[in-house]
């Protein structure tokens, strides 16, 4: 269950604000980084499978 709104006010709950948006920005860059990874080893295989 999630807190009402005016247990996040403050400084404690700006600062919790912060750190949660800024885990999402994380983990929205690390399914990027994941998936070009995925993509430049399917294209190093298949260079290298080449004749």
């Amino acid at each position: 269950m999630t807190p009402c709104a005016s247990s996040r006010e403050g400084p404690k709950g700006k600062s919790r604000n912060l750190v949660e948006r800024c885990f999402a920005k994380l983990k929205q860059w690390r399914a990027i980084a994941t998936r070009f990874d995925k993509l430049a080893s399917r294209i190093s295989r298949a260079l290298s499978s080449r004749p």
